[in-house]
């Protein structure tokens, strides 16, 4: 069931991905991948289960998957990235390259408030179902809207319009649309297989995604709920309209090899970012209570922090979780990349789940046997 490669060094982590997929019925495994990368080299890339809920397909070593808000950290990292080149300022209002956006009482709203979950813009008040399929329409009830509190004030997890109010603020600044700018930037130069707005092509290779069944069915009135307007009612992540579509905050398509090579390359050196820049982006923005979960969040420019409910390893690390249980970071310290990535749903919602910790706690055991 489980294929790949594993450094002998790491054989824990090997038997705690098999594990996963032995656990209780309800909670085991139907796919997923796990990858960890250490300074440039990869000792961990590991892949097992199926792609699908017949359990017809294998999950295979170019199988790819919705890695959810893992996307977020990556249009994070390509915002510093502008920055670090005198593209966009941290500290500008984002109305300099986006005027509309200057209405209702944000002309001064700076990009660093929407690094960090803190522009007050979290809900598309005026959105309809299927409004976040047209990228002009949604991006314009945002320019429209006047944030829910003072920007810099209140951490609100922008779970949906995150994508649109970064990627239309680099549009602007760039003259390409997100997908374009991230192969440029990333995925390009590090031949890495994730991406954004994946092409038809793809669907062959792409993991069915299993949503958790809520234990209890949400408030349609709640921030959990609201956070999401403008998607379809339901919204499919499994159609091709999906996977297609420029939802960068909550659609990214790829495999664990492809994050932790990433954030090995974070991680590791200066090849995507400055030290300088690394340095703020993972330092913390804010650590108190978010109010889409109501628990304690650190939260850096862009990055999860670790705390007691997402993001963990040593303590300078850095990333970002996707809803359903994918797990990625960098470790500075251990000049380390880790990512994981399932198909099916952990039913914790947005938190770390047990088969992440349990891949994680494997990983530096094993970097503390070396």
């Amino acid at each position: 069931m489980i294929d790949g490669n594993c450094d002998p060094r790491f054989a824990r982590v090997r038997d705690a991905f098999a594990a996963g997929f032995e656990a209780d019925p309800s909670v085991a495994e139907l796919g997923a991948c796990v990858a960890v990368s250490i300074d440039g080299r990869p000792v961990v890339d590991l892949w097992g289960g199926f792609a699908d809920p017949q359990r017809s397909r294998p999950w295979a070593r170019d199988t790819i998957v919705d890695m959810m808000s893992v996307g977020k950290a990556m249009l994070a990292l390509v915002a510093h990235r502008l920055v670090d080149r005198g593209m966009l300022d941290l500290d500008a209002p984002v109305a300099r390259w986006w005027p509309g956006f200057a209405q209702a009482d944000k002309a001064e709203l700076k990009l660093r408030h929407l690094l960090d979950h803190r522009a007050g813009l979290a809900v598309a008040e005026a959105a309809r179902p299927g409004d976040a399929h047209d990228w002009q329409r949604f991006c314009g009830l945002l320019a429209a809207q006047a944030p829910a509190a003072p920007p810099g004030t209140a951490p609100v997890y922008h779970s949906l319009t995150y994508g649109f109010l970064l990627g239309e603020l680099m549009r602007r600044a760039t003259g390409s649309r997100f997908s374009d700018l991230w192969r440029a930037e990333v995925a390009g130069p590090l031949a890495v297989d994730y991406a954004f707005c994946r092409p038809a092509d793809d669907d062959a290779r792409c993991a069915s995604f299993l949503e958790a069944r809520p234990a209890v069915q949400p408030d349609p009135n709640g921030l959990p709920v609201r956070i999401m307007r403008g998607l379809d009612a339901p919204e499919d992540r499994n159609s091709r309209r999906h996977r297609g579509a420029e939802l960068y905050a909550i659609n990214g398509h790829g495999n664990a090899r492809a994050l932790a090579t990433i954030y090995d390359a974070l991680a590791s050196g200066e090849r995507l970012w400055s030290a300088a820049t690394r340095a703020h982006a993972t330092s913390t923005a804010w650590h108190e209570k978010e109010a889409v979960t109501g628990k304690v969040v650190r939260m850096g420019w862009g990055f999860r922090l670790p705390d007691d409910v997402g993001i963990s390893g040593g303590p300078l690390a850095f990333g970002h979780g996707g809803r359903g249980g994918a797990t990625c970071f960098g470790d500075p310290d251990a000049k380390l990349g880790f990512a994981y990535a399932p198909n099916r749903a952990y039913p914790g919602g947005s938190a770390e789940s047990p088969h992440a910790r349990r891949l994680r706690d494997a990983v530096y055991a094993c970097l503390g046997a070396r």
